[in-house]
């Protein structure tokens, strides 16, 4: 079961010799114990940063809540076949879902340069994951955390079909508040009733880079007009689940989103 292979403690094993020292600016590591589509736990390699907040990106993914969720969210026999991971950063939970399901296909976009090495240093043993180094919009535009970027065509679909996706089943969004930009009025959202989950992580303290007072009210808005989404939270995600998913994940809504 791979709930078994969640363990108490993040258990990391330095692949150096003398733990210490660093290659450069990295160093890898063997981790333990993480969950597989194989009988019993895994071990892989993972790429970390030092002085940055890798280990704890690590950490919140396959040891805190997120893994947590997924595992309610997605039964064995509802497992999503096309996956959308918009702000992948070092690509650990694009690595996460390759893991839970070898079968899927992941579009894993990151803007910044230094994060988008590192997805690829951590998805590089992974087939089926497409990697852009890119970021998401509500319009097809480049752009970066520091300042207001102009709009450029509509896009919308067009991610899923530069790799002949039908739809993305599900789409996680974690984009430093640009996740206002891609829910603002007006934006392109005829996505929006094809994934069966969508999981947000909201950064209303972002929003004046983005120019706006707030990120949240864009999200809600945009879900008001897809009535077959229900709301769930953890503490730091948002997931709307539509009912066909709920239903085969035996979760039931609860009144002002519960945990999943």
């Amino acid at each position: 079961m791979l709930a078994a292979c969640l363990p108490a403690r993040l258990q990391v094993t330095a692949v150096l010799q003398d733990s210490s020292k660093l290659a450069g600016q990295l160093f890898w590591a063997e981790v333990g114990s993480v969950p597989c589509r194989k009988d019993g736990c895994c071990k892989q390699l993972f790429s970390f940063r030092y002085g940055t907040t890798d280990v704890l990106v690590f950490q919140q993914i396959f040891r805190d809540h997120y893994l947590r969720a997924l595992y309610s969210l997605f039964p064995e026999d509802a497992a999503p076949k096309y996956i959308l991971d918009a702000g992948a950063n070092a690509g650990y939970a694009t690595a996460l879902f390759k893991l839970l399901w070898p079968d899927a296909t992941v579009v894993s976009l990151e803007p910044d340069p230094s994060n988008f090495a590192q997805l690829r240093r951590n998805t590089a043993g992974f087939s089926g994951v497409h990697r852009l180094n890119a970021g998401l919009w509500g319009r097809q535009a480049n752009i970066t955390l520091s300042s207001n970027c102009g709009r450029g065509e509509e896009w919308g679909k067009d991610v899923a079909q530069m790799f002949n996706i039908p739809r993305f089943d599900f789409v996680k969004i974690d984009i430093e508040g640009a996740e206002g930009r891609v829910f603002v009025p007006g934006a392109d959202l005829s996505w929006l009733g094809g994934p069966r989950v969508v999981s947000l992580e909201i950064h209303d303290f972002f929003a004046e880079r983005f120019g706006m007072t707030a990120v949240s009210g864009h999200v809600d808005a945009a879900f008001a007009q897809h009535p077959n989404y229900q709301i769930a939270r953890d503490n730091e995600h948002v997931f709307f689940i539509d009912n066909e998913q709920l239903a085969a994940a035996n979760l039931a809504a609860k009144p002002g989103g519960g945990t999943p």
